[in-house]
């Protein structure tokens, strides 16, 4: 950029501090980039800490996201993304203070302590506390490329007794191939974090393989799981080593009777045996409790019995009985007793349907590609935060949502992510504030890592 450029950067300081407008020409370049050579607007890379992972993703109007640990999102201006991303490339400081002072106008001293503070900043968002500069902003307003998380039902097979459906209604499944390919894909599209869910997961024999190809990609990966073939220490190491980052495991009670009775299947030991494993091996485990009326009354049991196994993380989450499930007010009154009964030693985290009628659950196989999508069910941050890809590879704003707004595998991003209707059903859920929960609870109820709340900062601005 030449020094007398009329629509060049006029400091508004001396130091660039983050704070300042970035050249029309600079901005037109980047944009121009990234028409011409298609790729995943996202770069990760490990926690500077150490502790968990990081990713940015380049936004609209050439903004940008951190997401800290796949559960803390901070907005990024343009000045704090360039920084970011010669450092996500593993660019050493003094190459990116010479990339800094060649683009803006500033000396190597002021970007030097820049990007020291800019680091500084990241290692505290790492630790869960505030940065040491920045401005509040509302979660998720900001236009965004992606969402974060797309749930992956891998097979709708399962392991309950009595859940044997037919092929017919079980429908296609991706094949080993396609689903590595479908990865590609979503990577591409620019979500940074996929949740490989079900039926049960794990009765995909390669299920291994393609939780090795999401984390060589740069994915943080998640295994929902009822926790029967984890109980194996063998094969959650053969997980652990392909670059799982977390485990969500399911149980009902502590008690093996009503365990099994309420879940329909005969797995409670070696359920126990997978929490048991992941807490030995380190792997980061969050346990589901669900709630019904056969588990209430033991719920505080429940909870002590996994304080002693030595889980520190957990949900308390009705079982979808249909009309049948707990009411609102009973979940209510059974997340008030686990986090009683966790006495501070474990975080106890509620993520289910905002308080109201939840959606209509779709039979496996029947999602309709003529479906409505009413607002209501985009609650709890379908099709803003997180989406859904079925085993055949359709893809829904959730798991229960009859609407197909494309495939993963044939259907470009653009057509998916600005369908008309999700497009305008997501634009209503952020005006209704209907993100709120999310603030308080994570990615729908999947924190990881220490920093377990999405709390959203823009890195950048001066208060």
């Amino acid at each position: 950029m030449k020094d007398d450029d009329p629509e060049g950067y006029q400091p508004r300081r001396k130091g660039l501090g983050l704070t300042g407008h970035v050249s029309k020409a600079y901005v037109e370049h980047q944009r121009k980039k990234r028409e011409e050579r298609p790729r995943s607007p996202l770069m990760s890379r490990s926690a500077i800490t150490g502790l968990g992972c990081l990713h940015i993703r380049e936004e609209e109007s050439d903004k940008g996201s951190l997401l800290v640990n796949g559960s803390r999102v901070v907005h990024l201006n343009p000045s704090a993304m360039f920084y970011l991303r010669h450092l996500f490339a593993g660019e050493d400081d003094d190459h990116i203070v010479r990339r800094v002072t060649k683009t803006f106008k500033v000396s190597k001293a002021i970007a030097r302590q820049d990007l020291a503070a800019l680091k500084a900043d990241i290692e505290r968002l790492e630790r869960g506390s505030t940065p040491l500069r920045g401005t509040r902003a509302e979660p998720l307003s900001g236009p965004m490329v992606a969402p974060m998380r797309m749930d992956l039902s891998l097979t709708y097979r399962s392991t309950a007794l009595g859940e044997d459906l037919k092929e017919a209604q079980l429908g296609r499944e991706l094949t080993v191939d396609e689903w590595l390919k479908a990865l590609e894909n979503i990577w591409n599209f620019g979500v940074p974090h996929v949740a490989l869910t079900g039926g049960e997961p794990t009765l995909r024999e390669e299920l291994v393989e393609i939780v090795e190809r999401a984390s060589m990609l740069g994915m943080m990966v998640g295994l929902l799981t009822d926790g029967e073939r984890l109980g194996s220490s063998a094969f959650l190491g053969r997980l652990a080593d392909a670059g799982l980052s977390y485990v969500q495991v399911s149980i009902a009670s502590n008690i093996e009777a009503i365990h099994e009775k309420a879940l329909h299947t005969p797995g409670h030991r070696k359920t126990v045996n997978a929490i048991r494993n992941c807490i030995k091996a380190g792997m980061p485990l969050l346990v589901n409790i669900f709630a019904t009326k056969e588990t209430e009354q033991g719920i505080e049991d429940t909870v002590e019995s996994l304080l002693g196994l030595g889980v520190t993380n957990i949900t308390v989450n009705p079982l979808d009985l249909g009309d049948q499930s707990m009411p609102d007010w009973a979940v209510a009154k059974c997340l008030e007793q686990a986090r009683k009964a966790a006495r501070g030693k474990a975080r106890v985290f509620y993520y289910g349907p905002y308080p109201g009628k939840a959606p209509p659950k779709a039979v496996p196989g029947e999602a309709d590609s003529t479906a409505d999508l009413a607002l209501g069910e985009l609650e709890w941050g379908a099709g803003l935060v997180h989406m859904h890809v079925h085993p055949d590879g359709s893809v829904t704003a959730g798991r229960g949502h009859g609407a197909i707004l494309g495939n993963v595998l044939t259907h470009s991003w653009n057509m998916i992510w600005y369908h008309s209707l999700l497009k305008d059903a997501r634009e209503k859920q952020v005006e209704g504030r209907r993100w709120r929960a999310l603030q308080e609870l994570g990615f729908n109820g999947y924190p990881l890592f220490p920093g377990l709340n999405v709390v959203c900062e823009t890195v950048g601005e001066r208060p």
